[in-house]
């Protein structure tokens, strides 16, 4: 599903954008050496706190996608503590895992296959060490002591079984009057950003994707972009997302479950 929205004309800057939702922008030349102003600089770094213990930076070329996310613990930057991402020259998602104060620790997911969600390649961390690897291409699961085997072998059930198995009962999450009432609050919620329309062209359409999670007790939660289009896009798209109430939860076996969400929208000028 796709939101289209069109509009004539308006003026702002980043700066000020950023500025009214308190946010702290980080200016850099094409270098990464710190920019003195916003016209002298090739890429910039929004850092937005989320909650006390969690600071996003998000990095940008000045007039095109994101770069990286990265996740801190303190309001300095100094402590690794959270999601990381890389993103291609196209804003699409490459690279996404967590990070344990400094120390990869999880699912690391790398290359991915478009806009789909499917990944090449699983990482999995235990406290920095690479622990095992999932090949998504090749079918094959690669043990920390070197052992390998096919996605057949009895040995990759825990790894990817799990998404195969299906109950009677299970259900996805929804929002309240289905996807008709989702689309209606979109609609209702979203604004073309002034930045935007600034360096656009009449016809110009910019796609977004966000995924978003959903736990068991209906709340919508932790949004991401998983394709990127250009700062104030995004962050409209993510200021949408949170201002969700909350959905029907996801239900199976007996169960309400923690369910993931991808929703995208496309931003038309125009006429």
């Amino acid at each position: 599903m796709k939101i289209l929205l069109s509009v004539l004309f308006a003026t702002t800057t980043l700066l000020s954008a950023a500025q009214q939702k308190g946010n702290r922008i980080f200016l850099f030349k094409y270098d990464w050496t710190p920019a003195v102003n916003y016209d002298q600089a090739t890429f910039f770094m929004e850092a937005q706190k989320e909650n006390d213990t969690a600071w996003v930076c998000r990095y940008y070329e000045k007039n095109g996608p994101m770069l990286r996310w990265e996740t801190y613990l303190d309001s300095a930057l100094d402590i690794p503590n959270g999601r990381f991402a890389w993103y291609d020259v196209n804003g699409r998602l490459d690279t996404v895992g967590m990070v344990k104060r400094g120390i990869k620790d999880g699912r690391w997911d790398c290359g991915f296959i478009g806009d789909s969600g499917k990944v090449k390649v699983v990482a999995v961390y235990r406290n920095g060490r690479l622990y095992k690897t999932i090949d998504n291409i090749n079918r094959t699961i690669k043990e920390e002591n070197g052992d390998m085997y096919p996605f057949s072998d009895p040995r990759a059930i825990e790894e990817t079984g799990r998404s195969f198995l299906h109950y009677p009962d299970e259900r996805p999450a929804e929002f309240p009057g289905g996807t008709s009432a989702w689309n209606h609050f979109l609609s209702k919620h979203l604004t073309m950003p002034d930045k935007f329309l600034n360096q656009a062209y009449n016809g110009k359409k910019a796609p977004v994707g966000v995924q978003f999670n959903i736990d068991s007790t209906g709340k919508v939660y932790d949004p991401f972009i998983y394709r990127s289009c250009e700062w104030s896009i995004d962050s409209e798209s993510l200021r949408v997302i949170r201002l969700s109430p909350n959905w029907q939860p996801a239900f199976r076996d007996g169960h309400t479950v923690l369910y993931s969400h991808r929703q995208s929208f496309t931003f038309s000028v125009g006429n």
